[in-house]
């Protein structure tokens, strides 16, 4: 198992598309910017939720799905890393042309 970072770096900090691995099993491949998760991303963590969606400066933010390890999701819009709008309908989204880079390169 590699424990890190895999990815773009500018000006020696993680910025563009990377992958990072921690120590306790949690997982990001996405965007990020000035060292922080950044634009679209997926982070899955080592019990078995996951969070897709969007992200600024570190927090989850914008229209994003987490997903519990039962299978149980919460989709809508997010703020400040809380779900501030839950959607009103069962959401496969998000969908992006990052997400399918990722999942193609990372996963």
């Amino acid at each position: 198992m590699h424990i890190g970072f895999i990815g773009l770096f500018k000006w020696g900090v993680k910025h563009g598309l990377g992958h990072y691995h921690s120590r306790n099993g949690d997982t990001y491949a996405g965007e990020y910017l000035a060292d922080k998760m950044h634009g679209f991303g997926v982070y899955s963590f080592a019990n078995g939720h996951r969070y897709e969606g969007s992200w600024h400066e570190g927090r989850r933010q914008g229209l994003g799905m987490y997903t519990f390890r039962n299978g149980e999701t919460q989709s809508g819009h997010w703020q400040n890393g809380v779900l501030d709008v839950p959607s009103s309908q069962s959401a496969t989204y998000p969908v992006s042309p990052v997400a399918v880079y990722l999942l193609l390169i990372f996963v």
